[in-house]
């Protein structure tokens, strides 16, 4: 089984920020993502998910990103999720999740 490794990185442009998610998340990183994620919902209007390198989400994942779309929600704005590969994309299918954020190609 593969490593379970999470790199995000981050563009800011002004009040918005670009965050890469490159890797796995799952239960062994999500609690940790799920902290920086928040960090960022307070510090910007408008966040952009890039999910292009991202390999597998979990439950944990998927939670992880739900409660920063819920702090994002208290602004009035949804999490943009864009360059989603098919099996992730799957699994926000299946589980519903894909209701809960914009997806932009």
């Amino acid at each position: 089984m593969k490593e379970s490794t999470l790199k995000m990185n981050l563009v800011k442009r002004d009040n918005e920020a670009e965050i890469s998610l490159i890797g796995w998340l799952d239960a062994t990183n999500a609690p940790d993502a799920q902290k920086v994620l928040e960090q960022q919902a307070e510090r910007f209007d408008r966040i952009e998910l890039d999910l292009k390198e991202l390999e597998y989400i979990s439950s944990a994942g998927l939670r992880a990103l739900k409660v920063l779309q819920m702090k994002m929600s208290d602004k009035g704005e949804r999490v943009v999720i864009r360059n989603v590969r098919e099996d992730v994309k799957s699994v926000f299918n299946v589980t519903g999740f894909y209701r809960l954020f914009k997806f932009e190609d």
